[in-house]
């Protein structure tokens, strides 16, 4: 369940970091947050029922928020960049403590995707909340986000293939 949630989450983030950087337009980065939050809100609610670890629930709960809020604001300006911003924070609490749990009993796939997706909720706080307004800063963090984000994806995929047990 924990590798479904790294890869899902850096699907948005690596989506959002695609439209901060300026390749795609907001119809598009819409679609890719709005369907990778959709699944993550599924799996947070059906995750619920069959027990999970509570590392693992909690960063998809959180994400699928995040990749909500994405979505409206990169869509429709509902929210605004201020509080994708704001929202970054408890969503960088949630995968700290994540992977910080994760990793007490081994390293593993899940700890170093979830320390990884705190990295990039610090960079959505400081490019969203703190200095929304400049354009240059936030192109630069949407290379990094996308970056991160394909990185959280590739750890997600790392287990079946025998990489970070």
């Amino acid at each position: 369940m924990g590798e479904l949630v790294l890869i899902l989450v850096g699907a948005t983030l690596a989506t959002l970091g695609w439209y901060w950087g300026g390749l795609t337009d907001s119809r598009t980065s819409a679609i890719g947050t709005g369907a990778a939050a959709a699944v993550l809100g599924g799996v947070a609610i059906f995750a619920a029922a069959g027990q999970p670890s509570v590392p693992i629930w909690a960063l998809a709960a959180t994400s699928a928020v995040f990749g909500g809020l994405a979505t409206a604001t990169v869509r429709a300006e509902v929210g605004g960049e201020r509080t994708l911003g704001l929202y970054s924070l408890f969503w960088f609490l949630a995968a700290a403590l994540s992977g910080l749990a994760a990793s007490r009993e081994a390293v593993g796939a899940f700890g170093v995707g979830a320390l990884l997706t705190a990295l990039a909720a610090v960079l959505v706080f400081v490019s969203g909340a703190l200095i929304p307004t400049v354009r240059g800063f936030r192109s630069f963090a949407g290379w990094v986000v996308l970056v991160l984000g394909a990185a959280i994806a590739a750890v997600g995929f790392g287990p079946p293939f025998g990489v970070l047990t």
